[in-house]
């Protein structure tokens, strides 16, 4: 199950790369985006700073502002 949930997830942030309308994702898929981004393991790309980026302005602008903290501190923690 946990397989199935991963890779759904991983077609959601691909169709989200390609289409770049958060609006249509809910805000819990946006958060599972983020923490599947965080659990790779490996330093973060510059297309994933930038993923992070626009999902934390979408989160700011839904007032999830818990979410957007989290964002805003991978992407400063990349730069240590």
């Amino acid at each position: 199950m946990r397989q199935f949930f991963m890779s759904h997830l991983m077609w959601v942030r691909y169709r989200f790369l390609f289409r770049a309308e958060l609006t249509d994702l809910p805000t819990d898929t946006l958060l599972d985006i983020v923490f599947v981004i965080l659990t790779g393991g490996q330093p973060l790309t510059l297309s994933e700073v930038g993923e992070l980026e626009q999902i934390q302005r979408e989160l700011q602008r839904r007032g999830e502002l818990e979410g957007a903290r989290l964002c805003q501190t991978a992407i400063g923690l990349r730069n240590l």
